[in-house]
């Protein structure tokens, strides 16, 4: 038996995601789409997971499937499926297999794998590779290491790098992290490779927070080389109420 859970996103997408059903408060604690994202998504710097080892049976993802809405047919299609979701012993996904629907079946796209470090009684995201299939065998495509403070425990930077032709790795892009000292995260500065000049600034976004470490600001620039200076573009702001709740 399997239970399944179901979500629409932006009215034109649904996602089906299918667990094994040895434990009923697995899937209570997973019924929040955030929480089911954080699961099979390790991209997201945000995610922590604790380094203890299982003591009992937990929900875990059996699969997830992708439907997109076809208004010719007013119908949901399904697009991309999930499968073979692989868990280490301390429940962090450290694999998994993309397929994408056609005509003739499911067609293989791409495997992800996942590495972990442990950093104080936690397990931390040390590396995704993401492989594609090339019609008889999945090669090397995208990967992403994840750098941490082994300090303060916040990541620091993200290095993504792709697959040449040996098999060797060619940096592709980075991402650097600054915090301020509550902690926060303040800076966050995304550069592109040049093979002339290596990592050159691209964009950036700035976090302001307020006496309560809330986010009050989000301020996104790009960088202008005729100036070689930062040139602001775009703002987000948020307000809270007496409650402290994001209003």
């Amino acid at each position: 038996m399997k239970k399944k859970l179901f979500f629409l996103g932006m009215a034109t997408t649904l996602s089906i995601l299918s667990f094994d059903s040895v434990a009923q408060n697995g899937l209570d604690k997973l019924t929040n789409l955030q929480q089911l994202q954080d699961q099979r998504n390790f991209a997201d710097r945000e995610t922590t997971h604790k380094m203890v080892p299982r003591t009992a049976e937990v929900q875990h993802l059996d699969s997830v499937y992708i439907y997109q809405y076809n208004a010719s047919t007013a119908t949901w299609d399904i697009v991309i499926r999930i499968i073979d979701i692989r868990y280490d012993a301390y429940d962090n996904i450290y694999h998994e297999k993309e397929q994408r629907k056609t005509s003739m079946g499911f067609e293989n796209m791409t495997i992800r794998e996942y590495a972990f470090e442990g950093i104080n009684n936690s397990s931390r995201i040390k590396t995704r590779l993401d492989k594609s299939w090339n019609g008889s065998l999945y090669q090397n495509g995208t990967l992403w290491t994840y750098v941490y403070d082994h300090y303060t425990d916040q990541l620091v930077a993200l290095n993504m790098q792709t697959a040449d032709a040996y098999d060797g790795w060619v940096d592709v892009e980075r991402d650097l992290y600054y915090y301020d000292s509550n902690g926060n995260l303040s800076e966050d500065i995304f550069s592109l490779w040049h093979a002339d000049n290596g990592f050159m600034p691209n964009s950036k976004k700035t976090y302001a927070y307020n006496s309560s470490s809330q986010l009050k600001n989000i301020t996104s620039y790009g960088y202008d080389y005729q100036v070689n200076d930062w040139r602001s573009e775009q703002r987000s702001v948020f307000h809270y109420n007496e409650n402290g709740n994001n209003d």
